[in-house]
């Protein structure tokens, strides 16, 4: 399901971009200010009604929770076209790190169905940083607070590496091969 909203909403984007063309922009800024104007309009009993979204139902508070981690990862995809090494802005990183468990699902390819689950962990540097565990079991994968038990890793890297690659957005590979991501060796 995840996939095929994906691709839904990229296809979404060339279209948007095709027919605004050298407009996409003011087009965004014009919108996003309308946007802005209805939130500034909301009194504190509007905060929990519900509203149309796509096909969702869904409050104006959870739909702005969810527009600025929206927000702060495509200005992260227009700026790493700029510079090799762009980070996530710092201030996002505590609300992208609570939607990292959802990126998880997005991101993870399953292959064969695992008997015993693998434990991947991560130790965090940075902003909103805890260490978590990247459990594979069976063919689903899961997001955990650091535990106990044989780990894979640990992998260290700041809170930006961690959720570009949480979320797809950067591969393993080549934050290895920039030195974003680096793993203790010998264990696992």
């Amino acid at each position: 399901k995840a996939s095929s909203l994906a691709e839904h909403i990229a296809q979404c984007a060339i279209d948007h971009r095709e027919a605004w063309g050298d407009r996409l922009l003011a087009a965004f800024i014009t919108s996003s200010d309308r946007l802005n104007q209805a939130f500034s309009e909301l009194g504190p009993q509007d905060w929990d009604k519900q509203c149309g979204f796509l096909s969702w139902r869904r409050t104006p508070e959870t739909f702005l929770l969810g527009r600025v981690p929206e927000l702060a990862i495509h200005d992260w995809d227009i700026r790493s076209r700029f510079e090799p090494m762009a980070a996530l802005s710092a201030g996002s990183l505590p609300a992208l790190m609570e939607r990292v468990p959802n990126f998880v699902g997005w991101s993870f390819h399953p292959g064969p169905s695992l008997s015993e689950p693998l434990r991947y962990r991560f130790e965090l540097t940075g902003p909103g940083s805890t260490d978590k565990d990247v459990v594979v079991q069976g063919d689903v994968c899961r997001l955990e607070p650091a535990g106990d038990g044989p780990i894979i890793g640990p992998f260290r890297c700041d809170t930006s590496t961690f959720v570009l690659l949480m979320c797809g957005r950067l591969a393993a590979g080549a934050a290895f091969s920039e030195g974003r991501l680096a793993v203790e060796s010998g264990r696992g």
